[in-house]
């Protein structure tokens, strides 16, 4: 049984009021005539996540861990090869609803009030919007999700989650988790047998189960379960990516998805402090061989590099005052720093010059930036403007750290805390109703880039730049982005100050 949004509860496939249906909690009359088991509300629901593990030839390992309401085991490991095109097909069936409750016009009212909420403007993005975004993915599951039983599912949990959460009903969100769980167990078999699915069937399936953690992956504690779930299923996707290859994602909607894809391995490999495997030349040339380069795509490519600077940084450390090899190791990382600087000025100058020009027309005077005449696109462009500044925050924060007593020296616009006050004077532009609450998975990144900075340099109270990007924490965006922010703060070592202080 599933409830209907609102005040009364109707049997999902019967339809009637719970008034006019005889309904037994756990299962319901109506259902037991037509043979459909109902679980009921107990039935404990399993969670899985992978770790991954990386051997000596190459090959990533993940470890599945299975999580119900009274129990925790562990499944024996298997390996995925970077160099295999399939892997071990696995018995298990996944578990998705029953064929008679397919396509229901409750399902379908679900999933289109949730895609209302989420997008900007309540609509699909368009061509031009996929150019700039990495919400593209949502066209794809919209195709999808009435042909292909996972997507459904996976779809379902979200929007289910969504509605939860906005009406504060408990029961439409254990509807959710249930949907979840058996979302995982699908996008599992799928993983198992990578040949089986269309690639971007599978990216798809990913994209919703990381989507689900971001939103809805919070135990209630601030733990730092939740983020470290959010990057299993991230380095899950890595795994399946290498053992694809790029050749499988360089055209139509898998090369759509790969291309926004890279984005979370970006903040995995930050997160890490190891080189992003997509920075590698293949991966920035093959999947374009045959399609142009978006302003996203090259914004990504320099991207993809920062995690890289954070490994070597992290080696000069190990290195120690007195070590020979120091000043060379220190010269290196410098001269990355600056090319990549270079790199930035001129996606600023060409590709990304539309966005900057979109901050600039920006009347701050006004709490109100944004309206409803505002643009998917121009939301899009200022989800670009967002992560050139996070990327700016990175990079000459990496840089900085390398110069010891000659900071003075640095030009005054490589000062992380400008581009952390630039992106806090931009976030009442996303602050409107039509903004979607994509704006939590276009925000999250760079304000936690921002934040985190701001966290480890304060020695009193929370400077200006921080007040200003604060304001993103309100409503149901701004609790979910809160409990996630919470949880990554548990994950850094050392902790530094809190970053919603």
């Amino acid at each position: 049984m599933v409830g209907v949004p609102g005040k009364s509860k109707a049997c999902i496939n019967c339809r009637k009021r719970r008034s006019q249906c005889d309904m037994k909690r756990p299962s319901c009359g109506q259902c037991q005539r037509s043979g459909i088991t109902c679980a009921g509300y107990q039935k404990e629901f399993i969670f899985l996540n992978s770790t991954t593990q990386e051997g000596e030839d190459g090959s990533i390992s993940l470890e599945k861990e299975s999580y119900s309401a009274g129990n925790r085991t562990k499944n024996p490991t298997t390996t995925i090869s970077a160099a295999s095109s399939a892997a071990a097909t696995r018995a298990t069936t996944p578990v998705v609803l029953h064929e008679t409750l397919e396509h229901s016009a409750y399902e379908d009212n679900v999933i289109d009030e949730f895609w209302a909420s989420y997008l900007p403007n309540g609509r699909a993005p368009s061509e031009d919007v996929m150019k700039y975004s990495t919400y593209g993915w949502t066209s794809v599951a919209q195709s999808l999700h009435t042909e292909n039983p996972i997507i459904r599912i996976a779809l379902l949990a979200s929007a289910l989650g969504m509605i939860g959460r906005q009406r504060n009903d408990p029961e439409i969100f254990q509807q959710s988790r249930k949907a979840y769980g058996e979302t995982l167990l699908a996008v599992e078999k799928s993983l198992r047998d990578p040949g089986k699915h269309e690639a971007h069937i599978v990216l798809t399936g990913l994209r919703l189960v990381s989507f689900y953690e971001l939103w809805f992956g919070s135990d209630g504690d601030g733990s730092a379960a939740q983020y470290h779930r959010l990057m299993a299923h991230t380095n899950g996707t890595m795994a399946y990516l290498l053992t694809k290859g790029p050749n499988a994602f360089s055209e139509g909607c898998a090369h759509q998805l790969f291309s926004e894809i890279r984005l979370p391995q970006v903040v995995a490999g930050l997160h890490a402090h190891t080189a992003a495997p997509l920075a590698r030349h293949e991966w920035k040339t093959i999947p374009w061989s045959e399609i142009p380069k978006t302003p996203r795509d090259t914004l990504f490519d320099i991207m993809l590099e920062l995690p890289g600077l954070f490994e070597e940084s992290d080696r000069i450390k190990a290195l120690g005052d007195g070590d020979e090899h120091l000043a060379h190791a220190q010269s290196l990382l410098v001269g990355k720093c600056c090319k990549l600087h270079e790199d930035l000025q001129a996606w600023a100058e060409r590709d990304g010059k539309q966005a900057l020009e979109l901050a600039e027309s920006v009347n701050w005077e006004k709490a109100d930036t944004a309206s409803s005449t505002t643009s998917s696109e121009e939301f899009a462009l200022g989800h670009l403007l967002m992560l050139h500044h996070a990327s700016r925050i990175i990079l000459y924060d990496a840089l900085r750290s390398q110069t010891g007593s000659n900071v003075e020296a640095i030009p005054e616009y490589t000062d992380p805390l400008l581009y952390c006050r630039k992106m806090g004077n931009f976030i009442p532009f996303f602050l409107v109703p039509n903004a979607g609450s994509v704006f939590l998975d276009m925000a999250i990144f760079p304000i936690t880039v921002a934040l985190d900075y701001l966290s480890r340099n304060e020695v009193t109270e929370p400077s200006a730049e921080k007040l200003l990007l604060l304001r993103a924490f309100q409503g149901h965006v701004g609790t979910a982005a809160s409990m996630l922010l919470t949880s990554y703060q548990r994950t850094r070592k050392p902790a530094g100050r809190p970053l919603l202080e």
